[in-house]
This record gives structure tokens, sequence and C-alpha cells, in this order.
């Protein structure tokens, strides 16, 4: 997950990218997946392996959040999907 931030980084400069991550509607998604990537290292350090795998799920999960944060309607589709599924 870092390396795809800091590849989008170096297109659009770090200033510009550290904007967008921070940007209202992002703002949650990315602290989520910076913590989890933090988590992650030091668990992986002090070797609990079931941790270290719940938070690079967690990452992931964070990640595509994220990502879906720059389709326009996306969100609320996704939420409105996930609300049907849980209702039924």
């Amino acid at each position: 997950m870092l390396c795809l931030a800091v590849a989008t980084a170096f297109l659009m400069g770090p200033v510009r990218q550290v904007k967008r991550m921070f940007h209202k509607v992002r703002r949650i998604p990315t602290i989520i997946l910076l913590l989890a990537l933090v988590f992650t290292i030091v668990f992986a350090f002090i070797p609990v392996v079931a941790l270290v795998f719940l938070f690079i799920l967690i990452q992931y999960v964070a990640y595509t959040w994220y990502c879906i944060t720059y389709i326009p309607g996306a969100q609320t589709a996704i939420s409105s999907c996930f609300k049907g599924l849980i209702g039924s």
C-alpha cells in the first residue's frame, strides 16, 4: 500500500498527494490505512502473526475504500448495497 502512495506522489507531487489524501472525504480511510500500516510493521517485529494478517486485511479494506472515494457516487452505491445485504 505504501508503494502505491509513493508512486502516485511521484506522479502528482508529494504536496498535492497529501492534500488529496487528507481531503474531507478521504480523511478517515487515510488515517485508518496509515495506522494499520504502522501496526502491521510493529506486529511484524513482535511476531504476532494473527495480528499482522488482521492489519494487512484492514489495510486492503481501507485502501479499497480510499480508492472508491475517487469515483463519484460510488460510496453511496456500495453503502446501499451493504445496507441491503445486512438488512435482508
